[in-house]
């Protein structure tokens, strides 16, 4: 579902944010609150699995797959941290889905930004 956003947005770590706030809005509606939780961590598992299959052509073409697995593991603790930032207040009151949103949206920002400069 993402992957041409990714290609053609300018900020794709918004639409992410935003794409992931949707699905939680809707697992919290729909979802038994026991469910919840760990239907989110498994959406957010799918997606991050997605994200870096797509980007693993790039890994693959330079030769460096090792790569891939470290890009894995960091990207999926980023998405589970931002999943985390929506989820855990949006579940106790739906209305602070939208300044949680947000806040998950600095945070990948700001995790982007880190990794650009710490990768250079």
């Amino acid at each position: 579902v993402l992957i041409p956003i990714e290609v053609i947005a300018p900020y794709p770590f918004v639409i992410e944010e935003i794409v992931k706030a949707i699905f939680i809005f809707i697992i919290i509606k729909t979802c038994k609150r026991h469910n919840q939780l760990a239907t989110v961590l498994l959406a957010v598992f799918l997606f991050a699995l997605s994200e870096n299959i797509f980007y693993s052509s790039n890994f693959i073409t330079y030769g460096i797959f090792y790569s891939f697995w470290k890009r894995f593991l960091i990207t999926t603790g980023l998405h589970l941290l931002t999943a985390l930032i929506i989820f855990l207040p949006s579940q106790k009151r739906i209305n602070l889905i939208v300044p949680a949103t947000l806040l998950a949206i600095a945070a990948h920002y700001y995790y982007n930004q880190f990794v650009l400069v710490a990768f250079r």
